[in-house]
This record gives C-alpha cells, structure tokens and sequence, in this order.
C-alpha cells in the first residue's frame, strides 16, 4: 500500500521537524538555493533549510531539501522526479579555515511520473520510493553567504548519484 503526500506537505514536514530538532540552545537556521544533476534524473534546482544543532550536539546540522529534476528522453516522454531530503551532517572541524568539509546520512522521499503517446494513445505511470543517503561536502566560509558543493549517493529510493553546488543564507 503507498501513502500518497504532497510535496508541499512534506517539505512543510522536513521544515518543521528541523526546527522542533533545534533546541534553544541551537545554533543558526539559513536556508539556501542549489543546482543539481543526477546520474539518472539530469539537471534540478532546489531548496534547502539548515538548523545547526550544536547545543545539542556539537557540530552536527539537520538538513532538509526539496529538489526538482528536469529529465530528458530520446522516446519523447514526459518525465517528472523530484525528492525530498532530510538529512544529519557533522561539520568536520578545521579550526575556522575558509573550508568546511561535513559528512552525512538520512532519508530520501521520492516521486517519478512518466507518460508517452504512441500511434495515438497514451500510456503513463508513477513510482514513489523511499531510500537512505550518504553524502559529503565542502562549505566555503566567506561570510553573509555559505557556497557549497555536496556529492550523495542515494540507495533505495532514487537510486543515483547526485552532485550538488549552491549558497547558503
């Protein structure tokens, strides 16, 4: 049986559990812009939100994403991906260097829509999944914003690798 959610619903989700994460003794909330491209899924843009969670542990971040790809085919289908993320990061402490590597792991939701029309008919399809992400990154601390590059692989639910750049707020 598949439960069906929205994206809007679930990045609601992502974004709150974050924030209920954070305690008062947390440290900074900034959200940020990226672009993507997937091994399977091509080139996406996306959202995410970063709670640093250092009064609860130091040098750890949640991190929730909401991603949209942009797919091609050589048959003329209409394809559709997108996923949302939520994910644990350690920063890797370097001593207030301009670079900060961090590792991480977590979840992804995803959703693939497919259609086509052949001699006139149309046949279409759609497969939601779960998964689990692995990831690591460098962020570049130049001050107001935070560049990043990220690498993940995701298993089970997108099932590719994804490479990440973006800034952060």
């Amino acid at each position: 049986m598949r439960t069906r959610c929205s994206a809007s619903r679930l990045l609601a989700l992502l974004t709150a559990g974050a924030a209920l994460t954070a305690g008062p003794a947390s440290g900074q909330v900034s959200a940020g812009v990226q672009a993507n491209w997937g091994s399977d899924t091509d080139f996406g843009l996306g959202a995410r939100i970063s709670v640093a969670l250092d009064g609860v542990a130091v040098g750890f971040e949640a991190v929730g994403s909401f991603d949209y790809f942009f797919p091609s085919d050589d048959f003329g289908a209409d394809l559709t991906y997108w996923e949302a993320n939520a994910n644990l990061v350690y920063r890797i402490d370097a001593a207030g260097e301009l670079l900060t590597p961090y590792v991480g792991a977590g979840f992804a939701y995803t959703r693939f829509e497919a259609s086509i029309r052949v001699l006139g008919a149309e046949a279409s399809g759609n497969e939601t999944s779960a998964g689990i992400n692995l990831l690591a990154g460098l962020m570049f601390n130049l001050g107001g914003v935070t560049p990043f590059i990220e690498g993940k692989i995701e298993a089970g639910g997108g099932e590719q690798f994804v490479a990440s750049a973006g800034v952060r707020f």
